[in-house]
């Protein structure tokens, strides 16, 4: 609690602060209904959804030094172990 009455709370903001809150407010309960949905998915079919898989393949090789050379040009420079 604020301590503060809703009205005058309201009358403080600008119309950009009350649009904002006001999506956000729709995208909270836009989630929860998509994750209320999953929940009694999977307790009436017993199946979870599919895993979502990394957008990075971990097992992925990092990239070589003519790759990024190409990519990067100069901002690359090789290190050279002494």
């Amino acid at each position: 609690m604020t301590g503060y009455a809703l009205e005058y709370i309201l009358d403080s903001l600008s119309l950009d602060q009350l649009m904002l809150i006001h999506s956000r407010g729709i995208e909270f309960e836009e989630t929860k209904s998509i994750i209320l949905v999953n929940k009694i998915v999977e307790c009436f079919f017993g199946a979870k959804g599919k895993k979502s898989k990394p957008k990075v393949p971990i097992d992925k090789a990092p990239p070589k030094f003519a790759e990024l050379k190409r990519i990067f040009g100069d901002k690359v420079q090789k290190l050279e172990h002494k």
